[in-house]
């Protein structure tokens, strides 16, 4: 998501890139024993997906939440993840792909049904905003309300309303797009190692301002019609 600093085809392809927000209604539960939710008991455990290299993005193959991801959330991967010495995790093990991480069955098999979500704070004591996993098997069709038990047993605990917003990363540019590049500093992976957090801050406003100044109305999932749901 930086370009002025990489190669011209990587910053013409964010430029020309489309972004869309939706607002998603989720199935009111109380999960216990998740790690990656701050707290809120309302969500399943994060699932980090689209990290393989063979990830079809129409299909992504999605995992125990990764130890970037955990780093971002400002919360300790060293219990989860390791290395394949079972050490803990580094820049080297995370680079290399052999850094692994291990949710519990009881954490999975929720996530596989249920929305997750982690915060992220990206090195900060301000939070960006929340990251959510939506998982396949949860979502419902467009005729089925939330909630709605299968003939099968399955449920479908997630359904994403028809209304969106839609920009081009030109959008966030000409709104003024930090683009340059926030590297990681000294060789670290860790977020809070980031010499320019002041961007990622910078760039969530941005796409903040895009979205509200669209000559529509005001952008806000509000709140869901049916006490059994919330909205994200």
């Amino acid at each position: 998501m930086f370009g002025a600093t990489h190669a011209a085809p990587f910053f013409e392809n964010f430029t020309q890139a489309t972004f869309t927000m939706f607002c998603v209604e989720v199935l009111l539960v109380k999960i216990p024993n998740t790690i990656s939710t701050g707290g809120d008991d309302r969500f399943a455990d994060y699932k980090s997906c689209n990290q393989h290299v063979h990830d079809n993005p129409r299909a992504p193959e999605c995992d125990c939440d990764n130890w970037i991801n955990r780093k971002l959330a400002q919360q300790d991967p060293d219990p989860y993840c390791h290395s394949q010495d079972g050490g803990p995790c580094g820049f080297e093990s995370v680079k290399n792909n052999s850094c692994t991480c291990t949710c519990s069955q009881e954490s999975l098999e929720w996530s596989a049904r249920h929305t997750g979500m982690m915060p992220v704070l990206a090195g900060s004591s301000v939070q960006l905003g929340n990251w959510y996993s939506h998982p396949k098997a949860g979502e419902c069709a467009e005729h089925e309300s939330v909630g709605k038990v299968r003939e099968d047993g399955s449920q479908c605990t997630w359904k994403r309303r028809a209304d969106a917003r839609t920009f081009r990363g030109l959008d966030l540019v000409q709104a003024g797009w930090n683009s340059s590049n926030p590297g990681p500093r000294n060789g670290s992976t860790d977020p809070s190692q980031f010499h320019e957090i002041a961007e990622f801050h910078q760039n969530a406003e941005i796409v903040r301002k895009v979205v509200a100044s669209s000559p529509l109305q005001p952008w806000s999932c509000g709140s869901s019609a049916a006490s059994a749901t919330i909205m994200v």
